[in-house]
């Protein structure tokens, strides 16, 4: 069986197949990305009751499992993550409220940057590849850069990081990533919830992320370095409730 590279591999019949043969044994077939095109259908064995989140970072791979390398992740389509090794699907897209929140975060954090002396050289970019060693490649909904533009892809850990919650993603954001990020040192790790319409700001301390308080106007000030300080009105991020005006930054 040659797979078509345009063609999710979750999606195809022989996986579907085998699917179907193996789920009274309480596991599950999942067709996971190929190293090059052409080449038989690479099939992972995992129990079911894993497959609606991510595979934890510690976790002990079985004899079934593939690793993949960032050379590999670069010849796939689609969208997808690479945790450790591991193919991790992005899928469903994001939905319009998690995009209107995720431009608007990146908007008043451009602003603010504008705002501050030419020694500031931060920048801030969304749902750009981080590549982190060989085996891993994330993708954050926002990222500040303070150690210059990257030309493809980004090779340091970002100063900040800000991610949005959704039904499929809000456990390993507030979990696996959170630890990922700790471990690469971003200073700084937003999490925004769009139902409580809450953001937990996190500034990395010791080694562990504090949450930092934020003032009577519910404005986050963030200290990305001593030249470049900016503070987030963190309401104006969240579209306008029914019947509301729109929050003005103070």
């Amino acid at each position: 069986l040659s797979p078509n590279p345009t063609l999710p591999p979750a999606r195809s019949a022989y996986s579907q197949r085998k699917n179907k043969a193996k789920r009274s044994a309480g596991l599950h077939f999942a067709a996971f990305p190929w190293k090059l095109p052409g080449v038989d259908v690479t099939i992972r064995l995992t129990p079911r009751s894993t497959l609606a989140g991510i595979p934890p970072m510690s976790t002990n791979t079985s004899r079934y499992e593939t690793h993949y390398t960032v050379a590999d992740y670069e010849l796939w389509e689609g969208d997808w993550e690479l945790w450790d090794g591991i193919a991790v699907s992005m899928s469903p897209s994001p939905t319009p409220l998690h995009q209107f929140i995720a431009t608007s975060l990146a908007a008043e954090i451009r602003h603010e940057l504008r705002r501050q002396s030419d020694r500031c050289r931060c920048l801030v970019v969304t749902e750009t590849d981080w590549h982190i060693g060989k085996q891993s490649v994330l993708r954050p909904d926002v990222s500040v850069l303070c150690s210059g533009m990257p030309l493809q892809h980004i090779d340091y850990a970002p100063t900040l990081i800000a991610e949005v919650l959704s039904p499929s993603t809000q456990h390993k954001d507030r979990t696996a990533k959170r630890d990922l990020y700790a471990q690469q040192q971003v200073d700084f790790y937003l999490i925004v919830d769009p139902e409580t319409r809450s953001v937990e700001v996190l500034h990395l301390q010791e080694g562990t992320y504090v949450r930092l308080p934020t003032d009577e106007n519910n404005c986050a000030r963030l200290a990305l370095h001593e030249e470049c300080v900016i503070r987030l009105h963190l309401p104006d991020i969240f579209p306008p409730l029914e019947g509301s005006s729109p929050a003005t930054s103070s």
